[in-house]
């Protein structure tokens, strides 16, 4: 939607220009086209399942609508979002494993409890800290991908 409606802007400008030929019925249509457009446009304040989907598209995310929306639509468009996240999505938590469950298993090395090798990889061991961040907002504040296939190839 939003590059038709970029579409329309430059179509419109090209055929404004002075030196452009005047092509009024095409002017018309642009506008026509443009008011329709513009209709659906404004719909998605009252359904936010189009930023929604921008939010969640890994090429797009959340710097897709803060590059090509206009500011004032920002908070609104993430928050609404962010609202149907919350109500559809974030009730289902994984089980998640407990830590000695996603470990490879030290204790399984070896038998003996003080085993220096088992203290030596303790003390290395990577400590996992649970995520500060909804996986909503993880998700949208991550750095777009570019994908250069259709979504059936990725």
């Amino acid at each position: 939607m939003d590059a038709l409606l970029l579409h329309y802007e430059q179509t419109k400008q090209q055929y404004s220009e002075p030196d452009a030929r005047e092509d009024r019925i095409m002017l018309q249509a642009i506008d026509m086209g443009w008011f329709v457009l513009n209709k659906y446009y404004a719909m998605t304040d009252n359904v936010p399942v189009y930023a929604a989907a921008l939010l969640l598209d890994p090429s797009k995310r959340q710097a897709y609508i803060k590059q090509n929306w206009p500011l004032q639509w920002h908070d609104n468009s993430i928050d609404a979002a962010r609202q149907i996240w919350d109500l559809e999505y974030n009730t289902f938590v994984p089980e998640r494993p407990e830590q000695e469950d996603r470990t490879v298993g030290i204790s399984k090395l070896t038998k003996e409890k003080d085993n220096q090798l088992q203290l030596l990889l303790q003390s290395i061991q990577v400590k996992t800290a649970p995520p500060t961040e909804s996986d909503f907002n993880m998700f949208i504040s991550d750095t777009p991908i570019n994908i250069d296939c259709t979504p059936l190839e990725w």
